[in-house]
């Protein structure tokens, strides 16, 4: 399964304990364990949602602003900061709506006498559609396509590099506020990550994940997990467990720790804050974030991101096409109205390459390996939230 996905739902989750604990307004957004520091909600925004718990936006320093007073419908924005990863990754906890593009300019291949450039597009688009109070489900799609130029060849079959590369997702997550505090939550994706989506079933996944959160006190929880995908990194088709612990000891300092991720959030002072994220098993995500205002912010950090895809002309089911990538980046976002913002990044990515692999006989060399030079790189993305 897209950890992104899994995680993104565990802060949910998560940090609803939190909430709950605080004021009784329910389940706050997704975004806010790797946002602003909380300030007390205004009781009148309680009011509505005393009878029922929903999906709320606490009132931070980044909420006062026009771009997050949304009155008390369900939703599910996305992280101010986190932007311009890599594929899949690129879109970790961004659960509000978006589009974007990313352009690396063509680098020279190792040992061929050619050179690779990349055009991505994505859009993301992810919301509640229903809540009765305990229960909530929320529908997401994700699209992604990356047109390659290049005339390099897989070094070991012979073929001829893919010339685009698809990631296609929908999923739909459920969960359950039991009456003890606990939360349960079952996640299922299904799509198709290749340079052919949907041309035959061995190229399309499914993915499932179920988790139970336990609440240890107000404010800490331990987090529970089985998943299984047909197209993870490693051991897919495999059903995986994992476990986690909470430890929110005050507003201004989260983290979760444990397999098969560990994230970390700290608001250093009024204007400052870190953000630190592994995920298993070749996923790092570090920020330093700096937000003046309420309505703008810029931010720079390391980023190790892999993406995979089931390529279609590959000689093994369980054959997978990686490609791995290191980044220094840089980033500034605006939300220029209500409802929309603009974000503009850029760095240097390096150790670049593709390679292809098996679940079952994982290796970051693999076969079929291509190495891509160092280069700069630029994306731009648009958020709507509602």
């Amino acid at each position: 399964m897209r950890l992104g996905s899994v995680l993104a739902l565990v802060m949910l989750l998560a940090s609803s304990l939190t909430a709950i604990a605080d004021d009784g307004c329910g389940l706050r957004c997704v975004s806010q364990c790797f946002q602003t520091s909380y300030d007390e909600l205004d009781p009148d925004d309680c009011d509505v949602l005393n009878e029922n718990v929903t999906l709320d936006w606490p009132r931070s320093n980044a909420s006062q602003s026009s771009a997050a007073n949304w009155g008390p419908f369900p939703r599910l924005p996305g992280l101010r900061g986190v932007r311009g990863l890599t594929g899949v990754i690129g879109n970790l906890m961004q659960t509000n709506p978006h589009v974007g593009a990313t352009w690396y300019p063509d680098q020279a291949v190792q040992g061929q006498p050619t050179s690779l450039g990349m055009n991505r597009e994505f859009i993301q688009f992810a919301a509640p559609v229903w809540s009765d109070g305990d229960d909530t489900v929320v529908v997401s799609s994700h699209v992604q396509s990356t047109n390659i130029s290049t005339s390099a060849i897989l070094p070991t079959t012979g073929n001829p590099f893919p010339s685009q590369l698809w990631n296609i997702w929908f999923g739909m997550n459920y969960f359950h506020v039991f009456e003890n505090g606990m939360i349960g939550a079952m996640l299922v994706e299904g799509g198709s990550a290749s340079d052919k989506p949907f041309s035959a079933a061995r190229n399309d996944s499914a993915a499932g994940t179920g988790l139970l959160i336990i609440p240890q006190g107000d404010r800490d929880a331990w987090i529970l997990g089985l998943q299984a995908s047909t197209n993870s990194q490693v051991l897919y088709n495999i059903p995986i467990p994992g476990a986690a612990y909470l430890y929110s000891p005050n507003d201004g300092f989260q983290a979760i720790i444990g397999f098969p991720y560990s994230a970390v959030n700290y608001q250093v002072d009024e204007d400052f804050r870190l953000q630190f994220l592994y995920m298993f098993l070749t996923t790092v995500h570090a920020r330093v974030i700096y937000q003046p205002d309420v309505d703008w912010q810029f931010y720079a950090g390391f980023d190790w991101a892999n993406e995979n895809y089931a390529r279609a002309d590959r000689q093994n089911s369980g054959d997978r096409f990686f490609y791995y990538e290191k980044r220094v980046l840089g980033g500034w976002q605006w939300w220029w109205s209500k409802h929309l913002a603009v974000e503009l990044a850029g760095g240097y990515a390096f150790d670049r390459y593709f390679d292809e692999s098996n679940g079952f006989s994982f290796s970051l060399s693999g076969f079929n390996r291509v190495n891509v030079g160092s280069g700069p790189f630029v994306t731009l993305q648009l958020d709507y939230r509602f």
